[in-house]
């Protein structure tokens, strides 16, 4: 099997925490580069692995089979359209895009270049979150809860000087990708979409075309952290309440899959770039439904 030649994008904590050690762990690729805008960091991440630090993203693009993105969401499309019209093969950061233009985009520079994408959607690619979708999958459900609420933003976790989750709503984009990467292949397409901000807390009240309505509350600023996903019918329910998992591992699991769509043409993912498409077209009907209410 012909070894994929990996580089990242990015030097944030994610990066150095998540996609540059799990390029180095996974099997059938190989870390050859890495590129960041900060030389210091990238210097010292690529010293680390024994790797490239490219001085520019196009340098990074022009040595590797494979592009994995660890920057903001409003940075990834710009780079990934270039990545992608050079044939190159993707694994990107939810959301793809902060507008569905941007993600079109995306998707398009894929289809012209010939490679193949995936979204790397964490909790998707956690076994317990993905033996619960396959559970709840083909059942008539009425509605479902989320409530994905974090103090990430209000603890020292490494993630509080991101300055694009600064923003009022950023848990939108941040946190709700995650759960519609669950309820979308349960409950079915999105037909309508509106959102209220109460605070920091951005809820969601999405009607799918199946008939259920799912109710998502996400927050980055919590002071009593949640992590449930719960779906009701007449007579059951299913509850998945704050899963366990490894995001590193998570990403070696998306490496090996992105490889397979490489090796077989034919081979399709239920987390390619479509889901991410079509999650960045619910996010953007939830924020116009924000910016129209004057959230």
């Amino acid at each position: 099997m012909e070894r994929l030649r990996v580089g990242v994008a990015g030097t944030s904590h994610w990066a150095r925490e998540v996609h540059v050690p799990g390029v180095a762990a996974a099997e059938h690729v190989d870390l050859v580069a890495v590129w960041g805008r900060d030389p210091g960091r990238r210097e010292a991440l690529a010293r680390q692995h024994g790797v490239v630090a490219c001085t520019s993203f196009e340098e990074l693009v022009d040595r590797v089979d494979v592009v994995t993105f660890a920057v903001p969401p409003q940075v990834q499309p710009g780079l990934a359209v270039v990545a992608a019209r050079a044939g190159r093969h993707l694994l990107l950061e939810k959301p793809v895009a902060v507008s569905v233009r941007e993600a079109a985009a995306v998707q398009e520079a894929v289809r012209a270049g010939g490679g193949r994408a995936m979204v790397f959607f964490t909790r998707r690619l956690v076994p317990e979150v993905e033996r619960f979708v396959e559970r709840a999958r083909g059942r008539e459900w009425s509605r479902a809860t989320v409530r994905a609420h974090s103090d990430v933003m209000v603890t020292q976790s490494p993630y509080r000087d991101s300055q694009w989750r600064g923003g009022p709503r950023a848990a939108l984009w941040d946190l709700a990708p995650h759960a519609l990467s669950v309820l979308l292949p349960v409950l079915g397409p999105v037909r309508q979409v509106t959102a209220a901000q109460h605070g920091r807390t951005v809820v969601l009240t999405v009607q799918h075309a199946g008939g259920a309505q799912a109710e998502i509350s996400v927050s980055l600023h919590a002071e009593s952290p949640a992590d449930e996903i719960r779906l009701h019918a007449d007579s059951s329910e299913a509850a998945l309440v704050a899963p366990t998992y490894d995001g590193r591992a998570a990403f070696v699991r998306a490496l090996d899959r992105l490889g397979a769509l490489v090796r077989d043409p034919d081979h399709e993912d239920p987390l390619s770039l479509d889901l991410g498409v079509e999650v960045t077209r619910v996010l953007e009907a939830a924020e116009q439904s924000l910016l129209g209410s004057g959230a």
